[in-house]
């Protein structure tokens, strides 16, 4: 968020969520719920989860 110069208020408001959700989340006092992480990868246009990305169609050992 700073590396874009956005605060948490403001990533909050483009995201839709609360400030203090936005600050628990950024100071690792709480993990964040599904609903918050896709409201947070739509703001700030970025992937948030591990694996987001991946093509998880084939797994290892099948």
């Amino acid at each position: 968020m700073s590396a874009r110069g956005l605060s948490a208020r403001a990533v909050a408001a483009l995201a839709g969520i609360g400030v203090g959700t936005v600050q628990v989340i950024q100071h690792g006092n709480r993990w964040p719920d599904t609903r918050a992480v896709a409201r947070l990868e739509n703001a700030l246009d970025t992937p948030l989860w591990p694996a987001h990305d991946q093509d998880t169609s084939t797994r290892p050992g099948d």
